[in-house]
């Protein structure tokens, strides 16, 4: 398929499995990486192999505050456990500590409405994204 000058110009030549489409948003360093919208039809097939659109969100990673404290934070469901890319383990109604970073991060958009953020202290410091109803 590499070689042929038709299917490099329809850009499936250098098309990308789903795992490795995702992943390099992982490389690039974006948090959050989230499939959002997978075509279910496929739009071409070459050789047996299927070619779909594939939509994805990711996050740029904000930087902390220099001098910031961390806190702790709290894994809201609905499973049991969640892991992040660092292998961090959040288990599902108990406090966690953070560094100042992760605070930060978990307190943000994909995040913010997963997860209960306490400051050092112990203040619930939650920002919630709304869901657009006023009431």
């Amino acid at each position: 398929m590499q070689k042929d000058s038709e299917l490099w110009s329809g850009c499936l030549s250098g098309a990308l499995e789903e795992s490795d489409f995702i992943q390099a948003f992982v490389e690039a360093g974006m948090i959050g990486v989230t499939s959002v919208v997978r075509q279910q039809e496929a739009w071409q097939t070459v050789n047996d192999i299927e070619f779909r659109s594939l939509t994805v969100i990711a996050y740029r990673p904000q930087e902390a505050p220099c001098c910031a404290a961390g806190g702790e934070v709290m894994y809201n469901g609905p499973f049991e456990e969640v892991s992040d890319e660092s292998g961090m383990v959040f288990i599902r109604g108990e406090r966690t500590g953070v560094d100042a970073g992760q605070l930060a991060m978990f307190n943000t958009a994909p995040y913010q409405n997963m997860f209960t953020c306490f400051d050092g202290a112990g203040a619930d410091v939650s920002i919630r994204e709304s869901d657009g109803d006023c009431c």
